[in-house]
């Protein structure tokens, strides 16, 4: 899987052997709007498995991120937590990436 978030709006796509099957796409709402950019993209994260929790649950996934905060697993406030909670049910395993080859979750972002 592959996630990310702009200033004002959210995105990822799930990838099977390379190939996508599913993306995730949508704008932030005023509240969101003011979220730091860590949360901004723990959310994409967590909003995609959420919306999609078919797909992931008992699979063994990796989440690529251009935010390297979200490799770490602090919980810093009760919404972030909650978020952690979502995105660790399926048990992902993050990993870091450069945000030049982050562009299919770039574009939807």
């Amino acid at each position: 899987m592959l996630s990310d978030a702009s200033d004002t709006q959210l995105g990822a796509a799930i990838s099977q052997e390379g190939k996508p099957i599913v993306f995730f796409s949508r704008k932030l709402n005023k509240a969101q709007l003011s979220h730091a950019v860590t949360e901004k993209e723990l959310l994409a994260t967590a909003e995609t498995l959420e919306e999609f929790r078919n797909i992931p649950l008992g699979q063994e996934i990796t989440v690529h991120t251009d935010h390297k905060n979200l490799t770490h697993k602090v919980f810093n406030t009760d919404r972030v937590m909650r978020w952690r909670l979502v995105v660790e049910e399926c048990g992902p395993e993050p990993v870091c990436l450069k945000g030049t080859t982050n562009a299919v979750a770039d574009a939807l972002g």
